[in-house]
């Protein structure tokens, strides 16, 4: 019992020294927050390897298929509310497209859909995510819906997210270290009511996340539609365009920039290298690009800036040093 005792402590303390890496509820976004994808050709797209310490080189995609794009908003605030009592967030993905989630510090779920064609509400909704997420985590929910789209049907079914990579993700628009990989597998069938007819779904979403941004760095879906005995294969990706805005490698040729705290709420704190350029600058935009904070000059060493004046939400600190730019993502508090 002692040496068991031993052991147990000993792995304690290990995980108090060596702190995982975790996913929180940041990875979704907040209101206003507008995620834009830009679609990428995903025929025979790999996906590459799980585990710690994954290497993911996707640079050489490139765009085909459909973009899309959506804005968080108050669930309270859209025409379809009162179908959706248990859900706060709501995706507008425009043309009448509205998307019903429940966001919390400790699980994201899916409440349902509104298109201009169907009303789906999800009365067992489908619990997606549970914060916060570590590598290896996984965990599996049941989901039912009864709607009509011409015909009563039922849905139900189950799925399962696995955390089952962590490592670094090379894209067009840069590399990025520190990413996780959590893959979505749903399972269910929409069954008619009195109809001999039966729609049966077996979905693989695989999605890139990186604390502190707003929605997936990219994303493939592996997706089979089996009706009447057919089975119809459907691939698809997409690259998040507001990463393109962040910047990709943590050190430039004449810059090396840390920014802390993150997330901060009144001072951001910039420590730069000594061989810093004495021209380099710095600017401060919001997730769509728009400059907050205009050019200023930033020396060798260390500097505050205050942001306590803007809004809470995410921003990009740009440090533009010659024909180099080094971008960090921030939240504000």
């Amino acid at each position: 019992m002692k040496k068991i005792s031993l052991l147990f402590f000993i792995g304690i303390l290990c995980n108090c020294l060596f702190a995982q890496p975790i996913l929180t509820s940041s990875i979704v976004g907040t209101f206003g927050d507008h995620v834009s994808f830009t679609g990428i050709n995903a025929d025979g797209f790999d996906p590459g390897e799980d585990g710690n310490a994954a290497f993911w080189d996707f640079s050489a995609a490139t765009p085909g298929g459909t973009d899309y794009g959506y804005t968080w908003i108050d669930a309270s605030t859209t025409p379809y509310a009162a179908d959706f009592p248990g859900a706060n967030f709501s995706s507008d993905e425009g043309s009448g497209v509205y998307a019903y989630y429940k966001l919390t510090a400790a699980e994201f779920s899916f409440y349902g859909l509104v298109t201009p064609f169907v009303t789906q509400v999800y009365t067992d909704p489908e619990k997606l995510y549970t914060f916060p997420i570590h590598f290896g985590d996984e965990f599996s929910d049941d989901l039912y819906c009864a709607f009509n789209s011409g015909v009563d049907f039922i849905r139900s079914g189950s799925s399962t997210t696995t955390a089952d990579g962590f490592g670094t993700l090379k894209l067009s628009s840069g590399t990025y270290d520190k990413v996780f990989r959590v893959v979505l597998k749903e399972t269910y069938s929409d069954e008619a009511v009195g109809v001999p007819v039966t729609n049966d779904y077996d979905f693989t979403t695989y999605y890139w996340f990186r604390e502190g941004t707003p929605g997936p760095l990219f994303i493939y879906a592996y997706q089979q539609t089996t009706t009447a005995g057919v089975t119809t294969t459907t691939e698809l990706a997409w690259l998040n365009n507001s990463i393109i805005l962040l910047g990709a490698e943590d050190v430039l040729n004449t810059t090396e920039m840390q920014v802390y705290p993150n997330p901060a709420a009144d001072v951001l704190h910039i420590h730069t290298s000594s061989s810093a350029d004495p021209n380099t600058q710095f600017v401060i935009r919001d997730i769509m690009g728009r400059m907050i904070i205009p050019e200023q000059n930033m020396l060798a060493g260390d500097m505050d800036i205050a942001i306590d004046m803007l809004p809470a939400g995410m921003y990009v600190l740009e440090c533009i040093s010659g024909a180099e730019t080094l971008s960090k993502q921030f939240q504000k508090l």
